[in-house]
């Protein structure tokens, strides 16, 4: 691990997934994510961070594989097969930088070996396959269980990326390299540290069913015995072990959490009707110990006694419900018209007050000009007797005011 490395995955959640993982079984070495739901500030840091340091390993997606000088970087691995061609060039074009050397290797799975192989061979690009070191392998499968298990929030990042991964290999338009059909989605999910593939709801819509290792290995192996000769069906029931999958429950996912919510929000919503609440019925006895709906009890207050409702009065005597409810309607819209006139009356006074206020202090003030304005048509009857309270108010002053010049005189010197 003393060396620059810098590993390539399809998607964002991968590179989350894969960095958070590593970071929890501390390799021993720094390790950095870069992908595109990062806010540009963290990006611009983690390629200081990266470009400064000699030992570090980089989880990126295809974000990194164009206009990045990355300096001395010694491997980059691509951890899922690239797009096309350009893709490949792009992402190995990281390392052996002008002068400097570097490596490059790339992973690939048995359905994607032959139709990669084949476009770099048609653009003349060498390529030389290499096999593991069983010395030098280590396998950490038990590892990323344990972890999973250890940390929940974890495993929903590892089905998220793994269902990202998948379904961009199923919108890859090329056909001939990416086949979801031929992927094997329990190995995969294991090298996620995942007992079971997550749900795929995209593959069911589609009608695509994906091929799955374990259960298809059994199957194969438990076949028809056409070359037997005298085999009968009884036989076969008492000597093969039938394996029927068992998938565990695995966290669903937020959307299809929110549909359950919703489901169980519709669920008990009741709907009021005559008889009873939703699809059952509530049941009530009276003082004689007859059972009754409670409409039927509001239907049988008018003539049996009155009920009172919540505000106090007294009603009953209503043939259904909905006489009932129209009756309620009507008492609303007359509280209502009450309530709009009380406040017209309130703002009318917040009005007076305020003109009286205003005159009050003009008063204490002494004389000086004044300027009245004819009166609004929307303030209605009460601002013209305002008004012409005013005006009598103004020619009261006008005529205890001095006149002579004498005594203006001596009401300034004062």
């Amino acid at each position: 691990l003393k060396a620059k490395v810098l590993v390539f995955f399809s998607t964002c959640k991968q590179a989350r997934f894969v960095s958070d993982a590593f970071s929890k079984l501390r390799p021993g070495v720094p390790l950095r994510c870069l992908h595109g739901h990062m806010k540009q500030m963290k990006r611009v840091a983690t390629y200081d961070y990266f470009s400064r340091t000699k030992e570090i390993v980089l989880f990126a997606t295809d974000v990194a594989s164009r206009g990045l000088d990355f300096p001395d970087v010694d491997w980059v691995i691509q951890f899922d097969c690239p797009d096309d061609v350009p893709t490949y060039i792009h992402r190995v074009g990281r390392t052996a930088r002008y002068l400097s050397g570097g490596r490059s290797l790339m992973l690939l799975l048995r359905s994607e070996r032959e139709g990669m192989l084949r476009r770099l061979a048609d653009r003349k690009i060498p390529i030389k396959e290499i096999k593991i070191n069983p010395q030098k392998h280590q396998d950490i499968t038990q590892s990323m269980v344990a972890l999973l298990a250890k940390w929940p929030e974890l495993k929903d990042f590892a089905q998220s990326g793994l269902t990202s991964y998948i379904k961009s290999v199923y919108l890859s338009p090329s056909k001939d390299v990416f086949d979801v059909k031929k992927m094997d989605l329990e190995e995969l999910s294991r090298s996620y540290g995942l007992a079971n593939p997550p749900k795929l709801r995209f593959l069911k819509k589609a009608g695509i069913e994906a091929a799955r290792g374990g259960g298809k290995a059994v199957a194969s192996g438990f076949g028809d015995d056409s070359d037997g000769e005298g085999s009968s069906d009884e036989g076969e029931d008492l000597l093969v072990v039938k394996r029927r999958e068992v998938p565990l429950e695995l966290s669903p996912e937020p959307e299809e959490e929110e549909e359950r919510r919703a489901a169980q929000a519709r669920r008990k919503r009741l709907k009021i009707r005559d008889g009873g609440l939703g699809t059952g019925k509530k049941v009530v006895f009276d003082d004689d110990g007859v059972a009754t709906t409670p409409f039927e009890r509001l239907t049988a207050a008018g003539k049996g006694g009155e009920e009172e409702d919540g505000d106090g009065e007294e009603e009953g005597g209503y043939r259904d419900a909905k006489e009932r409810f129209d009756a309620a309607r009507s008492r609303l819209r007359e509280g209502d018209v009450e309530d709009k006139r009380r406040v017209k009356e309130l703002q009318r006074e917040r009005k007076r007050d305020a003109k009286r206020k205003r005159r009050e202090a003009s008063a204490a003030r002494g004389a000086g000009p004044t300027l009245s304005l004819p009166p609004n048509e929307e303030d209605g009857e009460e601002s013209y007797e305002s008004y012409e309270e005013e005006e009598e108010e103004r020619g009261a002053r006008r005529a205890t005011l001095p006149t002579s010049i004498e005594d203006q005189e001596a009401l300034a010197l004062k």
